[in-house]
């Protein structure tokens, strides 16, 4: 079952970045000529960073990176702290 979620995660992963991807090079290629960015914020979405570093490489990325296993770990320690109420 391991194996499957991982493998599932993965390909759900590979498809956000493609989407992500997909959607940054056609917002580019709409402007009259290419942005100069100096860096992005964003929360949450892994596949995000990894498509904004495709399309912008000089560009830096800051906030907070969510992953599956954080986000057990932070609903299992609200579920303890709930749970010792």
């Amino acid at each position: 079952m391991l194996i499957n979620y991982s493998f599932q995660t993965l390909r759900q992963s590979l498809i956000f970045i493609v989407v992500f991807l997909q959607t940054l090079q056609k917002l580019v290629e709409c402007l009259p000529e290419r942005p100069q960015m100096v860096g992005f914020m964003v929360d949450f979405e892994s596949a995000m960073w990894k498509a904004l570093g495709e399309v912008f490489p000089r560009v830096w990325c800051e906030g907070v990176r969510v992953s599956p296993h954080t986000s057990r770990v932070a609903e299992n320690t609200r579920a303890r702290a709930a749970n010792s109420l």
